[in-house]
C-alpha cells in the first residue's frame, strides 16, 4: 500500500495528462483560459520541457492551477520540485514600489543587487 509519504511525486507532464483526460479538457482550451501559450502547455504536457524557475513561469503555473479542476497551486509547484513562492498582495506590492521610488539611484542599485541575490539563492534551494 502506498501512502502520501512514500508515494513518488507526480510529474507535471503526468499531472496535466491525467487531469486533462479525466475532465475532457483540451490543451487549446486550457491554454486560452489560463493565458499559458499553447506551445508552452504542449511542451509541459509532453514532458519536453518543464517550467523555468522564473517569475513568468511561476505566474503561468498559478494561472494554470485556477483552470485545472481539483489541482492546487501547491500540487503544480510540487510536480516540478519547487516550493510555492509567497503571495504578494497588491497593497504590499504598491507599498514596496512606493518606498523603492523614494530611494536615490545609488540605493536602488543596492536594493536591486540584494533582491537579485536573494532570488538567485531561492532558485538554487528550490
Amino acid at each position: 500500500m502506498t501512502t502520501d509519504s512514500t508515494r513518488q511525486r507526480e510529474s507535471l507532464s503526468a499531472l496535466l495528462e491525467r487531469v486533462t483526460e479525466q475532465h475532457g479538457l483540451t490543451q487549446k482550451g486550457l491554454a486560452e483560459a489560463s493565458g499559458v501559450p499553447l506551445a508552452t502547455l504542449n511542451a509541459w504536457r509532453s514532458g519536453r520541457r518543464t517550467p523555468r524557475n522564473s517569475a513568468d513561469s511561476k505566474e503561468q503555473l498559478r494561472s494554470l492551477a485556477q483552470h485545472l479542476p481539483g489541482v492546487t497551486v501547491a500540487q503544480l509547484f510540487e510536480s516540478i520540485g519547487q516550493q510555492v513562492p509567497g503571495e504578494v498582495s497588491p497593497e504590499a506590492e504598491a507599498r514596496t514600489l512606493a518606498l523603492y521610488r523614494n530611494l536615490s539611484s545609488g540605493r536602488r542599485r543596492v536594493v536591486d543587487q540584494l533582491v537579485e541575490t536573494l532570488a538567485s539563492e531561492e532558485r538554487t534551494t528550490s
